[in-house]
């Protein structure tokens, strides 16, 4: 009898000295995840989908670095610049000074790049072909680590490059993004895009083209949508000055 009552009074002691971790323990977990619900750590799913604030239980999710702002959706993205509205506006037209016409081109890694949905920042696009020598020579400068296009970069701006298969800026494909790509080690880096036969996307930003080989094609545009210019755009300080760096 007394063993028998003193195996009840171990069971109740072990029972009242169960932790609440173990307690609430998963099926399958070990009692050092620490998945409670009275104010534990939780759950890494718990940020499912966002890189920055916090989730619904305040567990914070991440910050975002320099100048970006952590949207409603937990995601990191460029501040709108005092003095920039965001959507655009303004009249719409392919001149300096005016909105840029709303349109999308198509990226050598799948999906679109939508230039009204990136208004808060600057945006340099230029059109490249393997065919353009002095272009190709250009690019195997701008691109090299720590050169021009990182500096930019550096600064906010995101650097585009449309890829063709002539001067003109017509037929290009995933081949000849991706060619570029190769010949300059692009990596990541920057965002390439081309520009489809028949696609009135790119072209339609640019009011003229010029004719001859050895044409660089750029589109630049400021904060806001507002373009800073177009066409033929060489000198490094022209293009932080079109990009409003300057």
């Amino acid at each position: 009898m007394r063993n028998f009552c003193l195996a009840i009074a171990i069971t109740v002691v072990g029972v009242a000295c169960s932790s609440p971790e173990v307690a609430s323990q998963k099926p399958g977990a070990s009692p050092g995840d620490n998945k409670t619900s009275w104010g534990g750590p939780q759950p890494a799913e718990s940020c499912s989908g966002r890189v920055c604030g916090s989730d619904s239980s305040g567990t914070s999710c991440g910050t975002c670095g320099g100048s970006q702002t952590c949207s409603v959706t937990g995601q990191c993205e460029a501040a709108v610049p005092a003095g920039v509205t965001c959507p655009a506006t303004g009249s719409i037209g392919p001149a300096v000074g005016k909105v840029v016409k709303p349109g999308s081109f198509s990226l050598a890694q799948g999906g679109e790049y939508t230039i009204e949905n990136n208004c808060a920042k600057p945006v340099y696009i230029l059109s490249v072909t393997e065919t353009c020598g002095i272009c190709m020579t250009h690019l195997g400068q701008w691109t090299k680590a720590g050169g021009f296009f990182d500096q930019l970069k550096a600064a906010g701006v995101d650097v585009i490059l449309v890829s063709s298969e002539n001067p003109q800026g017509a037929n290009g494909s995933v081949e000849t993004a991706e060619a570029v790509r190769k010949r300059f080690n692009l990596g990541d880096r920057f965002i390439l895009g081309y520009e489809p036969l028949g696609r009135d996307s790119f072209t339609s930003f640019i009011a003229t083209r010029t004719r001859y080989a050895g044409a660089r094609i750029a589109l630049i545009v400021k904060p806001g949508n507002i373009i800073g210019a177009i066409g033929q755009v060489d000198e490094e300080s022209e293009i932080r000055k079109a990009l409003g760096l300057q």
